[in-house]
């Protein structure tokens, strides 16, 4: 993802994304549920979507908490960090014992 996306998720604010809807952002975006996927040249629905946050209090907070939530217990330094070393593990040589 790109790292505007972990910074708006860490901030606990909801996104409106005029990005591919068929990207991996986009997808993430739809799973964590924290914000709102449009096509980029789909102007009425990107401002449809911003009304809809701006007019609703609720939705903005829930998008935030599940951006931070997402944040905090997937894309956390610790976390990130343990799944990396675990990737170049495999390529590790294997070890011989006497």
């Amino acid at each position: 993802l790109p790292s505007k996306v972990y910074a708006f998720m860490a901030a606990g604010r909801p996104m409106v994304a005029a990005i591919d809807p068929a990207s991996d952002v986009a997808q993430a975006i739809r799973e964590i549920g924290c914000g709102f996927v449009t096509a980029p040249a789909d102007l009425d629905a990107i401002e449809a979507r911003l009304r809809e946050l701006h007019g609703r209090r609720d939705a903005r907070e829930a998008m935030g908490r599940a951006g931070r939530g997402a944040a905090e217990s997937r894309f956390s330094r610790p976390i990130v960090t343990a799944q990396y070393l675990a990737w170049l593990r495999q390529f590790e040589p294997p070890v011989l014992l006497p």
